[in-house]
């Protein structure tokens, strides 16, 4: 499909899904309901009014969902903007994010952004915050909001940070956390050897300058979150997500060990420090090449405000490396993703997904929309803007926001 094509089919309305009557607003995915009596958000620069007060709904007899602070039921379409996150030197990507991004995020329809943001760029000393980091979250979280975007705060890793596995896709912790136990980085299939030893000691919760590591872990994003402004509820910050992509490392099973009791830590943590938006948390990275996690879910927390996000990469990062052959696989993942969300008692919301834009890929994104549409689930394209360089064919827009006029 052309890519114009594909931004158009990205904002079309969403049909009636269970008991909810779900319409797009203003050429945006927010979506709503026609039972609230509430008066109107005001408006915005763009005329489109932010999701404020994101929570989530359990009504009786039917799947959760999003709403916002009207009780409007709220259906998040946007992309990843992955320019505050810390690279290697050599692998960054993202051009400068700048408040005319979100003016014309806003003006494709898009709702919202997943904001990829580094430990070791909020704490890149132990205990050591760095206030102008989260002075610029601040800033791009109101850039967003002035113009009608929601923003999901991420706490990003790839291969546990960028020393583990340089001049790669790699970013999260800074060096001090790198408990690598003299492990060479040497380089393996997908990761690196010190990368899976850092994550072994890391979900093992082992001390580093003095603390279990991940207090230190807490007490990063609990910063960027409350500097973001995820302690109001009038916030358009649409939640905060623990972790992504975590890599299983240690004893088995691994949710059961490791995952589930850390991500229990975070949200009881977080809540402690005044976090009141929802708390987005994710399968282990194992799911993006099986496309199923629902052996493996389980009920972990008895928080009633969190959502299931989960990356869909059918066919890109799993068998069989093909964008037509995936197809009738999408539709099982995404059925999968359905039935681990009942599990865990959350929406889901598939807050990354992407490709190359060439005409197969392109048909390939066609179905990701249409079953993102069977299922009235929100979704992240991976990825805003690129520099040109590794991967710099899975841009929404050109550098210039202008929409792409021929795929490549």
């Amino acid at each position: 499909m052309h890519w114009r094509s594909w931004i158009r089919t990205a904002r079309r309305a969403v049909p009636t899904a269970g008991v909810l009557t779900v319409v797009t607003l203003a050429g945006c995915g927010s979506s709503s309901t026609a039972n609230s009596s509430a008066p109107p958000q005001s408006a915005t620069a763009t005329g489109v009014p932010a999701p404020l007060g994101v929570h989530v709904v359990h009504p009786s007899g039917s799947g959760a969902y999003l709403a916002d602070s009207t009780g409007h039921a709220l259906l998040l379409r946007g992309v990843n903007d992955n320019a505050l996150a810390e690279y290697a030197p050599d692998y960054r990507q993202a051009p400068a994010i700048a408040p005319s991004d979100f003016n014309e995020m806003a003006a494709l329809g898009f709702n919202f952004v997943r904001l990829p943001l580094s430990w070791s760029r909020i704490m890149p000393e132990p205990g050591v915050i760095d206030r102008q980091y989260l002075d610029r979250v601040s800033r791009v979280v109101s850039w967003a909001r002035s113009n009608g975007v929601g923003v999901l705060v991420d706490m990003h890793e790839d291969n546990f940070s960028w020393p583990s596995y340089p001049e790669h896709e790699a970013d999260g912790a800074p060096s001090w956390a790198n408990l690598y136990d003299g492990t060479p980085c040497t380089p393996a299939a997908t990761t690196t050897a010190c990368a899976l030893t850092a994550f072994k000691n890391f979900w093992a919760n082992e001390p580093v300058a003095g603390r279990p590591i991940q207090t230190w872990y807490l007490e990063a994003m609990t910063a960027v979150a409350k500097a973001a402004g995820a302690t109001s509820v009038r916030t358009n910050v649409v939640g905060v997500e623990l972790m992504n992509e975590p890599w299983p490392s240690g004893p088995s099973p691994f949710e059961v060990n490791s995952l589930y009791p850390f991500y229990d830590r975070m949200i009881t943590g977080l809540r402690a420090a005044g976090v009141v938006t929802p708390i987005w948390f994710e399968p282990s990275l194992i799911r993006n090449v099986t496309n199923d996690a629902v052996a493996s879910a389980a009920r972990f927390s008895s928080d009633d405000d969190l959502v299931y996000a989960v990356h869909i990469y059918t066919g890109v990062f799993s068998p069989p490396f093909s964008p037509i052959a995936s197809i009738p696989e999408l539709q099982t993942s995404y059925a999968n993703a359905a039935t681990e969300a009942g599990v865990f008692g959350a929406p889901f919301v598939v807050d990354e997904y992407g490709s190359s834009a060439t005409p197969a890929w392109n048909s390939w994104l066609t179905a990701q929309l249409a079953e993102q549409n069977t299922h009235t689930v929100g979704s992240s394209f991976w990825l805003w803007k690129q520099r040109p360089g590794k991967w710099d064919n899975w841009a929404t827009v050109l550098l210039d926001g202008s929409l792409r006029s021929t795929t490549l």
